[in-house]
């Protein structure tokens, strides 16, 4: 097993207790087994991307949820706002995006 499957493993199951969900429930959800999830979440079994979109969509989450700060833990500030950002509803984070938008035009203009 690698670090992304142990990463992804970890953000799985970090996600789905902050859903409030159980495996079980997570499992009906995506209609895979009780035994599939617990495998991913244990990093035994490496979802895969189709799994990773019907997880993201049970979680209401985006499927890049899963990879949040794998590669930007070192990078000091990028980290922080991503970790930010991605705690985020969906609604919000676009808003975010266009508030950042926003000053970046005004600044570009000034």
């Amino acid at each position: 097993m690698n670090d992304i499957t142990k990463h992804v493993a970890s953000r799985i199951k970090a996600l789905r207790k902050a859903a409030g969900l159980s495996q079980a429930e997570l499992a009906k959800l995506t209609r895979k087994s009780l035994e599939t999830i617990s495998n991913f979440e244990r990093a035994k079994t490496t979802p895969s991307i189709r799994s990773i979109g019907q997880l993201a969509e049970a979680l209401n989450v985006p499927p890049e949820a899963f990879f949040a700060d794998m590669t930007v833990k070192s990078q000091g500030f990028d980290a922080t706002l991503q970790k930010r950002a991605m705690a985020l509803s969906p609604r919000d984070r676009e808003f975010l995006f266009g508030v950042i938008d926003l000053l970046q035009r005004r600044k570009s203009s000034s």
